[in-house]
């Protein structure tokens, strides 16, 4: 029978505002039925009261470790280091099995002594309990890994890496004494965590029959050590219990860096490397050197509003809140901004300048208070934007930030951070290796923002490489965009793959599937492609009319649903394409081989296919799962080249100049109703074979044979969508574009009535025309003013069928009422599940349950939709990366065209190099200055210019001449980008780029 207990901790008395004293008791209940958290201990793990996560694995000794509150407080980016917690399996090949004890008693302490890093610790335990991982109202999960918005969907992790279990010692019965009157909170912390090692080797002793490895972790400081062992000989010589004596004649302590050196550098020494440069950037201390600078004697900022006061505020709407979204900005002495998009509403608030931010950073969620008459800006289609300012947080969403160490004479203390994403503040951390991280990049974290701080604390994480290394550099990219630089895989996700490529026996006999072989089938992809994913056939029937068939590699035959392959195929999401790489979304052996529909291989596919007329009319369509043999891979310029000179006379170019022919139709057809033709050209980099920098950069070639293949990827993902939600209406995966608000077309709008065009677009098909009208009156600017309708429109996103009203299934870029993804299941995880649907709409395989589940397929489409706008993010910024790498040592004159105009700057686009910069024309000084600045903006004919002598002036479509150098900065030692205007001699004497000042984006630092 277990007891439980009511104890009496404490009693005092508690003045009320009437007066009267009311006595106030406090309670602790103690028990002793809370668990060891050993697996191997039944006592503990009775009708599963206890979830047990410590090991018990015989085939290694068992090593339990229990980290002390300093070690806690000051330590703990190496305890949750991912190389101190997934080298697991390592240490176990050494026969050691790492776990982690954390005590009640340790973290009241802590929550006593600083509740920021109390709050810190629970965020981690929880961020490596996998089982317990739930998305919050805004989409974000504690962990990338999760895919779980219910607990009822677990996320499958190997839960073996995290062998660490939260202990109630302060509620055992067994364990739990009070506080000693007069004894300092320290003691009594050392006296319980004392109390519980003990506890626990007794009791494994007694149930386990065994003695475990255990040790109590302390900071590096030998005092800290020997404050244990001292503590027990006050004890013993305090006390005369034989019995206690006994009990307590035996502990071992170790220092964190003992540990490291004992359990991690024989078995690994990257991990161990890592771990110990981490320890080495941590400054124990109480608090920051208030003489820095960094700190105001009175609040820099107001104090944010309590979660209670929000929620009040919220609930009588007196307040908005959104997540907050930084703007770029110049430098120092610029005002910061940003917005936000109220919940509920369209129009945006635009909160300007440090106070009126208060200490908000890019993705926290906000509460904003509105300036303005509340009246007017209820009214969504009144008021466009409005002002506010941020009075409290209601979530922060900190994350890791690679930075670069300002210069400094320093040694070690603090410094000032600056990070690689422009629209976050600089950051302040303390270390004793500045001068080691000077010309590095390294990752930080931010602790806190306190109001009497101009910039937040944070604290190192981990170094990367040094600065200017184009490896180092990727290496960030991909840590700020959260991609996983990794092509390794799990051995649970490698014992999902086929052991070679041959088709197994049982699927070419299988009487759903078609074998077509027979059919003249060829791909056209980018030159050099490896994961081919579709390929196409047209053949001429007895009656005149065309079979054309698009045929997709059946990856969903070998990514088997609910195995640990399919789970981090749904985690990635997407593969990822930089310049110099491709970080795939399956094993290459799936991805390159197996799936793959390389030449004269058998592959499994899934088709579409069509009987047409020559017109481009559809008479019949059918889904079947099929075999092919790929005749030709082909690139686009192959291609093109037999279309053109129809040779060699065979049956893929034959069928190459019927598909032309028809897709010209299609397209046709498609831009008549509405599907928008919007041009972004992308950059293409010829890569030095050895070196691998970049010898040319142009834009990406375009062909008609690209357009050919679009057509028919368009085609097939249309009637897929049709089949499938007609199958399954409340839970298919769909694909949507939304309309674009009126305030997102303005600055079109706007840019259009420069050259006279009066702005109207109520449907694609009418923004489409417009864009064709302007166009023919302005062919010199049709690919700029569509490039400027791209960025004007709102993103497509995955979607599930029953979570949004049919209507709203609308693409506005394709105008078309039904959308999916099913051509490129190779690097795409919907066209996975859409395949699946599709295989279970046409009744050849059954629909997995998990598919079934409208709240997963929801948690799933989001986790695509920010995979998705992660990848395409990288992509671009390392297109940026490579663009510089080009540059360098160059200087190169070329012809710009300016794309927008305010009262700052010019843009400039740049078509020979697909780029686009920003020139800085005005200083924030003379902008503000008193006296009236030397420069005006007019905001209805986009135009900038100079009041006094030299005359110069600027608007939006005038060609200019540009410069373009790269540039090393001063404060960091980085190389930047810099383009500047020429060829107009008042113009030049104008335009001094402050190359000293690196961060022209950059948020400014209202400490300088």
């Amino acid at each position: 029978m277990h007891s439980l207990v009511q104890y009496v901790e404490k009693g005092y008395h508690h003045l009320r505002q009437s007066n009267r004293l009311r006595t106030v008791v406090k309670d602790r209940y103690l028990r002793d039925d809370i668990g060891c958290g050993s697996v191997g201990c039944l006592d503990c793990t009775y009708g599963g009261s206890s979830r047990a996560t410590l090991s018990d694995d015989e085939t290694a000794t068992n090593i339990h470790i229990i980290p002390d509150t300093n070690v806690l407080l000051y330590q703990l980016d190496v305890l949750f280091h991912d190389e101190f917690l997934r080298k697991r399996d390592k240490l176990k090949g050494s026969q050691y099995t790492m776990n982690m004890i954390i005590l009640g008693s340790v973290m009241e302490q802590i929550e006593n002594t600083n509740r920021g890093k109390h709050r810190k610790i629970k965020t981690l335990l929880q961020k490596k309990r996998p089982e317990e991982e739930e998305w919050d109202e805004y989409g974000h999960s504690h962990d990338d890994a999760s895919l779980s918005k219910s607990k009822s969907t677990k996320i499958n992790l190997d839960k073996d890496i995290f062998h660490m279990y939260t202990f109630a010692n302060g509620y055992h019965k067994h364990i739990y004494k009070p506080r000693k009157k007069g004894q300092s909170l320290n003691d009594y912390s050392t006296d319980m965590l004392l109390r519980t090692y003990h506890w626990y080797n007794a009791h494994w002793q007694a149930k386990l029959k065994q003695k475990r490895k255990m040790f109590i972790i302390c900071n590096n400081d030998p005092n800290e050590k020997k404050k244990y062992f001292k503590h027990l000989n006050e004890k013993k010589d305090n006390e005369n219990d034989e019995e206690k004596e006994e009990e307590e004649e035996d502990i071992q302590v170790l220092c964190i860096d003992e540990l490291l050196a004992k359990f991690y550098a024989p078995v690994d020494e990257i991990a161990y490397k890592l771990l110990t440069d981490c320890l080495s950037h941590i400054v124990i201390t109480s608090s920051m050197d208030l003489s820095r600078g960094f700190f105001s004697s009175s609040l820099a900022f107001t104090n944010h509003w309590s979660l209670d006061r929000i929620e009040r505020e919220l609930e009588n709407s007196t307040i908005v809140k959104g997540k907050y979204l930084s703007l770029y900005v110049r430098g120092p002495g610029e005002n910061w901004q940003g917005s936000i998009t109220p919940e509920g509403h369209t129009y945006k608030v635009l909160i300007q300048g440090l106070s009126n931010i208060n200490r908000a950073v890019h993705d926290d969620i906000v509460a904003v208070q509105l300036l303005q008459d509340t009246d007017e800006q209820k009214d969504d289609n009144k008021v466009k934007t409005v002002k506010g300012k941020v009075v409290g947080i209601i979530a922060r969403n900190w994350r890791e930030y690679v930075v670069s160490i300002e210069e400094t004479d320093k040694k070690s203390g603090i410094v000032k951070c600056i990070p690689m994403e422009r629209r976050i503040p600089k950051i302040l951390i303390e270390t004793q290796q500045v001068s080691n991280l000077l010309d590095k990049r390294i990752v930080v974290r931010i602790d806190r923002w306190d109001a009497d701080s101009m910039l937040p604390y944070g604290h190192y994480i981990q170094t990367i490489g040094k600065t200017g290394d184009f490896e180092v550099e990727t290496q960030c990219l991909l840590i700020e965009h959260n991609i996983p630089n990794t092509n390794l895989w799990s051995d649970a996700v490698l014992q999902c793959l086929p052991r070679n490529d041959e088709i197994p026996e049982s699927e070419r006999n299988n009487p759903k599937r078609r074998d077509i072989r027979h059919l003249c089938v060829f791909s056209v992809d980018p030159l050099g492609c490896t994961d081919i994913d579709d390929a196409l056939h047209c053949l001429e029937l007895s009656n005149g009319n065309l079979e054309i068939g698009v045929h997709i590699a059946d990856v969903a035959f070998y990514v088997k649903n609910g195995t640990p392959l399919d789970d981090e195929a749904s985690k990635r999401g997407t593969s990822v394409y930089l310049v110099d790489r491709r970080l795939d979304m399956l094993p290459s052996l799936l991805s390159t081989d197996v799936c793959s529909l390389v030449e004269g291989k058998d592959r499994l596919t899934f088709s579409v296919s069509w009987e047409m007329t020559k017109d481009g009319e559809i008479l019949d369509t059918q889904f079947y799962r099929s075999i092919i043999c790929s005749r030709a891979a082909l690139s686009y310029r192959m291609a093109q080249d037999r279309i053109n000179s129809q040779m060699p006379k065979d049956d893929i170019t034959d069928g190459l100049t019927h598909l032309l022919a028809i897709s010209e139709i299609l397209k046709k057809k498609r831009i008549e109703k509405g599907s928008l033709v919007l041009t972004s050209p992308q950059p293409y980099f010829r890569l030095d074979k050895e070196t691998k920098k970049p010898t040319k950069l142009e834009p990406y070639p375009m062909l008609p044979t690209n357009s050919m293949i679009e057509e028919f990827m368009l085609l097939a993902n249309i009637t897929v969508a049709k089949q499938i939600v007609s199958k399954y209406p409340s839970f298919a995966m769909l694909r949507r574009h939304p309309y674009p608000s009126p305030n997102m077309m303005e600055p079109l709008a706007k840019c259009a009535s420069v050259k006279g065009f009066r702005w109207e677009m109520e449907s694609p098909k009418q923004l489409n025309q417009w864009l064709n009208d302007f166009a023919k009156k302005n062919q010199h600017l049709d690919i700029l003013i569509r490039s400027l309708a791209i960025r004007c429109l709102t993103q497509a996103l995955y979607f599930t069928s029953g979570d949004v009203d049919p209507v709203q299934f609308f693409h506005f870029g394709l105008a078309t009422d039904i959308y999916t993804h099913f051509t490129s299941p190779i690097r795409r995880y919907a066209d996975i599940v859409v395949h699946r649907q599709l295989a279970a709409s046409i009744g050849i395989a059954p629909l997995p349950e998990s598919i079934k589940d409208r709240n997963r397929m929801s948690v799933i489409c989001e986790n695509i939709n920010r995979r998705h706008r992660m990848a395409q993010r990288v992509g671009i910024a390392s297109d940026e990366l490579y663009t510089l790498m080009f540059f360098d040592g160059r200087c190169v004159e070329t012809d710009a065209v300016i794309s927008s105009v305010d009262r700052l700057s010019i843009d400039v686009h740049i078509s020979e190099y697909c780029m686009e910069r920003k020139i800085f024309i005005v200083s924030k000084n003379d902008a503000d200055n008193d006296n009236g600045s030397a420069w005006k903006f007019d905001d209805k004919s986009l135009i900038l210019y100079r009041v006094t002598p030299p005359a110069v002036q600027y608007q939006v479509f005038d060609p200019v001449r540009v410069q373009i150098t790269v540039h090393t900065t001063k404060a960091t030692n980085q190389k930047k980008l810099v383009v500047k205007i020429i060829g107009d001699d008042n113009a030049s004497k104008l335009f001094k780029p402050d190359i000293e000042n690196e961060d022209i984006h950059q948020p400014a630092n209202a400490a300088e």
